[in-house]
């Protein structure tokens, strides 16, 4: 003979399943924490203030500065970590750590 399972105990499990994911999805959304997000940049900034790097990378800040200004309710922030590449680009990409 085969065992029926209980439906109201199905029901019941299933009430609290989503009501635990209810619960957490809720205390989720109100972290009011900020991530940081490291990004490498391998960039050529040898070269003096008018290098391709150096030119690059105040775009980079200003794109981000001007991003963060209008959609400052975003709690993720990237932070740029800068290599200098010292003109071998491959070199310095190989070498893994920023």
């Amino acid at each position: 003979m085969k065992k029926k399972g209980n439906p109201i105990s199905f029901v019941y499990f299933v009430i609290c399943m989503v009501t635990c994911w209810c619960l957490n999805d809720g205390i989720l959304a109100q972290r009011n924490e900020t991530v940081v997000v490291k990004v490498g940049a391998v960039l050529d900034i040898s070269n003096g203030p008018n290098a391709a790097g150096i030119i690059g990378l105040s775009c980079i800040n200003m794109a981000l500065s001007d991003f963060y200004h209008s959609h400052s309710h975003y709690k993720t922030r990237i932070q740029i970590i800068v290599k200098d590449s010292h003109k071998d680009v491959v070199t310095a990409a190989t070498h893994g750590t920023i």
